[in-house]
């Protein structure tokens, strides 16, 4: 090998782990919006149920 190839191959090295770390730092942002999402939805079904509780409450008093 050249020297020309072996600094080619080192570049190419750099690159591959530039990509890796940024794969792995979208992968994490991906999985904290998803539990984020995750929460908002468990919070949705909440105020759901609720409003559907005093949906009840109110043909009770009717």
């Amino acid at each position: 090998m050249d020297s020309k190839m072996i600094a080619n191959t080192d570049i190419l090295i750099l690159n591959f782990d530039e990509n890796t770390r940024r794969l792995r730092d979208e992968n994490l942002r991906f999985q904290n919006e998803s539990a984020e999402i995750k929460k908002e939805i468990e919070e949705l079904k909440s105020y759901k149920k609720n409003f559907w509780e005093i949906g009840k409450i109110k043909k009770q008093m009717a």
